[in-house]
């Protein structure tokens, strides 16, 4: 699928997902410009690029988590 398409897809919320493969999760924060979180397991939240492999890879064949999950991870 198209890129664009998944980052479009996304709900108007705030989303989380994990990244299994690369054991990362994201965080999706809505706006005027959508902006990317990412984080490594006990790590610091970093932010993304919209271009990134990273997130690209994410979106494809992102599992949705909660908020706690995502604060815990």
């Amino acid at each position: 699928m198209d890129y664009n398409f998944h980052i479009m897809s996304l709900p108007h919320g705030r989303t989380y997902m994990m990244n299994l493969t690369k054991n990362i999760v994201v965080r999706s924060s809505p706006g005027k410009l959508r902006k990317f979180y990412a984080k490594e397991k006990g790590g610091k939240e970093f932010e993304l690029n919209h271009l990134s492999a990273l997130l690209q890879d994410t979106l494809k064949a992102a599992r949705k988590i909660t908020r706690v999950e995502y604060a815990q991870f």
